[in-house]
């Protein structure tokens, strides 16, 4: 490993194919695609095919034994989306396959300072026709709706046709394993077509979710820089384009523009995928390869963390650092699942995790993306009271375990519901990025409201004992040993989380009354309730640390 900023295997070991789609995924926080091959792999190699769309979901129901008020109805789940990867290479009648014909050389590498992923391969036909390919791919950070993949295919010895089949495919299913509770329940055939085009040179399947009927669409257009003739094939569930690439040039370049959109983000998904796509059509690939680089370029600038005399730590580093900014959502209404958009792991749900964990980077680095992740903690705070309500609490918010647009996903309470911790998470990730940014007009808009609502719950579950301050029957941090009382974890935040309340009730006073008088009057908040906040603050059972300043 010569080069920190590079992440490669040349390899074409089988058994490792399907932990390396994840590791080349290209995303940018709004879409996300798997390292597969485009032309596929053989028959009997496990993959799984995916793409994906942040925050777009479907509704699951969640099948109980026995079930009793306040278990979550249903779940809801990432979705394997339209698949755009597919191209098929023929000559002379023969598929292009890393498994038939002759490999003469294969690499492939992840690009993690200019933001693309390549494979380059030279291979030899059954027949003997040999071709030079270079295939990179990029999910774009400023255009966040497009994926895009260049082709440039070189014939070495011999000048004949080249056929190139480029596919939109909406038979997708999303993985499942029934042995593997990371993957959740059996629910795979997600999607029905509503549409499939192929006009104006555009092809584009419009697909709805079968129970949250959300829609999506996937629009593709290309570019050829050979004479050629092109037809488009129509069947019920994928459209390809069949492009005949005349003799009479050594190198054909085929570039594949494909954009995304979706009902959460866009009126008229179908619509507004063809415009943004006819926007972007007219850059070259170098240009949205320019685009990566003066992104990253920004990025790096903050974010790098240099090692001097080991490599693989330095690539280890910057390979984490490329994940997170691949996975952070970038809008105010997704967040960062449990396994980013390399895969469908944990069915695509923020934990808590995004608050303790990766927050705190972005809010140092990049603060323009910490607000979006704050932001949509505030957009679900109406799912969090509502839950509340459902556990019995009088007032306050209690935030899901797992979710994706606020309602709690996760059907055993013990190891989900009961970590009432990640009301203190939340409210702690607002206080830091105002510890750090000083950004108190963002704390009036927004994290107020999130650290005076959080803080009402541990009025209702604690309780005083012997003059201290107690939380009984809670999950901390570690979900395998549920339903103890007094999990440090649990009351420091919890701690922390009440003395803040009140720190931000009288900041604001100080500052701005009236606003303040609002926010009382919209979550009838009186200024005794700030004040019983404070006993419990200090009296909170915390065995080693007595007090946090």
């Amino acid at each position: 490993m010569s080069n920190p900023w590079i992440i490669s295997d040349n390899s074409l070991n089988e058994k490792d194919l399907l932990k390396n789609e994840s590791i080349f995924n290209v995303a940018n926080g709004y879409l996300g695609v798997r390292g597969n091959f485009e032309e596929g792999y053989d028959k009997n190699i496990s993959s799984i095919r995916g793409t994906y769309i942040n925050a777009f979901y479907e509704n699951i129901p969640i099948l109980y034994g026995e079930k009793a008020y306040g278990f979550p109805e249903t779940s809801q789940k990432i979705v394997n989306v339209i698949d755009t990867q597919g191209i098929d290479i023929i000559i002379d009648g023969e598929r292009f396959s890393l498994f038939s014909g002759t490999v003469l050389s294969f690499k492939r590498y992840l690009n993690m300072k200019d933001g693309y992923y390549r494979r380059e391969i030279y291979w030899k036909s059954p027949k003997g026709k040999e071709l030079n390919i270079k295939i990179t791919r990029l999910a774009s950070f400023k255009f966040l709706e497009l994926f895009a993949i260049h082709y440039e295919i070189e014939k070495v010895n011999f000048d004949e046709e080249v056929i190139i089949r480029s596919k939109i495919d909406s038979d997708v299913k999303n993985y499942v394993d029934n042995s593997d509770m990371r993957t959740g329940s059996g629910h795979d055939d997600i999607l029905d077509v509503k549409s499939v085009t192929a006009d104006n040179n555009i092809m584009q399947i419009l697909s709805q979710t079968k129970n949250s009927r959300q829609l999506m669409a996937a629009a593709t257009k290309h570019k050829c820089s050979c004479d050629f003739s092109v037809i488009y094939q129509k069947k019920d569930k994928e459209v390809n384009a069949v492009y005949t690439v005349n003799p009479g040039k050594k190198i054909i370049e085929f570039d594949k523009y494909n954009v995304y959109t979706d009902s959460r983000r866009y009126n008229k998904p179908s619509d507004n995928g063809i415009d943004i796509l006819n926007k972007v059509y007219k850059l070259s690939f170098d240009d949205l390869l320019k685009c990566q680089q003066d992104y990253l370029e920004e990025f790096w600038s903050t974010a790098d963390i240099e090692n001097e005399g080991d490599l693989a730590l330095q690539q280890g580093l910057r390979y984490n650092l490329y994940q997170l900014l691949q996975s952070v959502g970038k809008d105010s209404i997704s967040n960062i699942s449990a396994k980013g958009l390399s895969g469908e792991g944990y069915e695509g749900h923020y934990f808590w995790d995004s608050e303790i964990y990766i927050i705190p980077f972005f809010t140092l680095c990049c603060p323009s993306l910490a607000r979006k992740l704050l932001k949509y903690r505030y957009n679900i705070l109406d799912s969090a009271r509502k839950r509340a309500k459902e556990l019995g609490h009088k007032k306050g918010a209690a935030y899901a375990w797992r979710t994706i647009t606020g309602d709690e996903c996760s059907s055993y309470f013990p190891a989900g519901t009961a970590q009432y911790h990640i009301n203190g998470d939340i409210a702690y990730s607002y206080i830091q990025y105002y510890l750090a940014t000083k950004d108190i007009e963002f704390i009036e808009k927004y994290g107020a409201e999130v650290i005076l609502e959080t803080a009402r719950i541990w009025m209702e579950i604690g309780h005083y004992d012997k003059g201290l301050f107690k939380i009984d029957e809670v999950t901390g941090p570690d979900e395998y040993t549920a339903l103890v009382s007094n999990n440090y974890y649990t009351n420091v935040i919890a701690k922390y989380n009440l003395k803040w309340a009140g720190k931000i009730y009288y900041m604001l006073k100080e500052k701005d009354e009236v606003l303040l008088n609002s926010l009382c009057s919209k979550i009838c908040l009186e200024e005794d309730e700030i004040r019983n906040f404070e006993k419990p603050a200090a009296k909170c059972i915390c065995h080693i640390m007595k007090n946090i300043k």
